[in-house]
């Protein structure tokens, strides 16, 4: 395993790269976790291919901030061009599905592409709002605190996970708490809960004159291949049957199912492992 930086303007990106051999894919987290998300998946797969994560903007150690909603995603650009990576496959988590399909749209690239759990189902609504008293109780996004009271707090989310209806149900202890203390930033005399609301608004909710928006109909725009990973605890299991329509839509889709919560990547690395050389068995 390699921690790295990347420069991009006057800040640094956090990179970690896993494995010497065989061919790059690169890893997309969600929004609020960071690449301590898929360090169980990368143990699987570090012998046969070299893997890349990278902290996003707004998030773990990476101490660049999201200024406008594009740089978050355009960034996979720069770190691709940086470390000479020349992945055969992209995966993207949560938001991180939206990032790589964007990215691929941007660069009209045909990588394949690998979305788990984080599907555009909607046409883009501008006017939408973060729910931010909801984010607030699960995940404290941009509070300042006392190391004391950090500890505390990742203490009590450890213990909360042991609930079946809780958020981070089924993820490993000791994954919860290296996650959740990378989300936190050393500001000096007090812990800054990463990302804050003001970047989480500036990535939902890009202006409409954007060419590339969070909506539905960015999917008709990508011609590599892409497979949809549906976790059946998480987010869209409600709306499988509209996954399953954009899927339909061309022959080079495919559809997966995994019995997780939305978390899969740190749930369910076996069943990902299994997928990943699956889906690539078809390229």
């Amino acid at each position: 395993m390699k921690n790295l930086k990347v420069k991009i303007a006057n800040g640094e990106v956090a990179v970690r790269n896993h494995g010497d051999n065989g061919k790059d894919i690169l890893f997309v987290h969600g929004a609020g976790q960071n690449l301590e998300v898929w360090e169980p998946l990368a143990k699987l797969l570090e012998n046969e291919y070299r893997l890349w994560s990278f902290d996003t903007r707004g998030h773990g150690q990476t101490t660049l901030k999201s200024e406008n909603a594009t740089q978050y995603w355009k960034d996979i650009d720069r770190i691709i061009s940086e470390l000479n990576i020349k992945p055969i496959l992209l995966v993207g988590h949560s938001i991180g599905g939206f990032s790589i399909s964007a990215y691929t749209v941007w660069k009209h690239s045909n990588i394949p592409i690998m979305i788990l759990d984080g599907f555009l189902l909607d046409k883009y609504n501008p006017n939408a709002k973060i729910p931010k008293e909801t984010l607030w109780e699960m995940f404290r996004y941009g509070w300042k605190t006392s190391a004391i009271e950090k500890e505390d707090y990742i203490k009590n989310q450890i213990e909360k996970s042991f609930d079946n209806k809780d958020f981070n149900y089924g993820i490993p202890k000791e994954l919860i708490a290296k996650v959740l203390n990378r989300a936190f930033s050393n500001q000096g005399n007090q812990f800054l809960r990463k990302p804050t609301f003001e970047e989480m608004e500036i990535i939902a909710y890009p202006s409409e004159n954007e060419k590339i928006l969070p909506d539905v109909n960015l999917y008709n725009q990508i011609d590599s291949l892409i497979a949809f990973v549906l976790a059946t605890k998480g987010l869209y299991y409600n709306r499988k049957t509209e996954v399953e329509d954009i899927i339909s839509q061309k022959t080079n889709r495919f559809y997966y199912e995994i019995d997780s919560t939305h978390n899969l990547p740190m749930t369910e690395p076996n069943e990902i492992k299994k997928i990943i050389i699956k889906f690539l068995s078809k390229i």
